[in-house]
């Protein structure tokens, strides 16, 4: 699985390491010390496109056959959510907003 990071915090961690002395630091790049390239090669490094993980759970009401998303508050039969050998009985994402079904509402 790939791991993204901001760019900002390593650029940040050389200047905080490697220029306290040089006093030419400008907010992303060092202008004196040998440290330059290794901030260039961070600044040029073309960012992933991604988005933060959101994460729901899915809420079940009455026995009417639907569930919904906690995120989007998308509603869906259950029976086309149920996954055989699944231990909650349910896909692990909501199909429309994609939010991972782990149980923590944080939509």
């Amino acid at each position: 699985m790939a791991e993204y990071i901001s760019k900002h915090e390593p650029i940040e961690e050389i200047q905080r390491i490697y220029c306290t002395g040089c006093n030419s630091y400008n907010g992303a790049m060092c202008r004196s010390c040998e440290h330059q390239d290794d901030m260039y090669i961070i600044e040029d490094t073309k960012a992933a496109d991604v988005q933060p993980v959101k994460h729901g759970r899915w809420i079940t009401w009455d026995d009417s056959g639907f569930t919904k998303c906690s995120c989007c508050n998308s509603e869906y039969y259950i029976s086309d959510l149920q996954v055989v050998g699944d231990s909650e009985g349910f896909v692990g994402f909501c199909p429309n907003c994609g939010a991972r079904m782990d149980g923590e509402a944080q939509c």
